[in-house]
């Protein structure tokens, strides 16, 4: 079964991920570095 998944909801959460497990607040350039190798544009 293949299903179609709105990948927008994890990304937004990223920042928050990488601040829990880290505990290190991510830069935007990183951000849009990750976001641009996974193929997703935010709003």
């Amino acid at each position: 079964m293949q299903s179609e998944k709105d990948i927008g909801i994890p990304m937004k959460r990223i920042p928050a991920y990488i601040a829990i497990y880290t505990d290190a607040i991510p830069q935007q350039r990183e951000l849009d570095r990750f976001f641009a190798r996974h193929g997703y544009k935010p709003a």
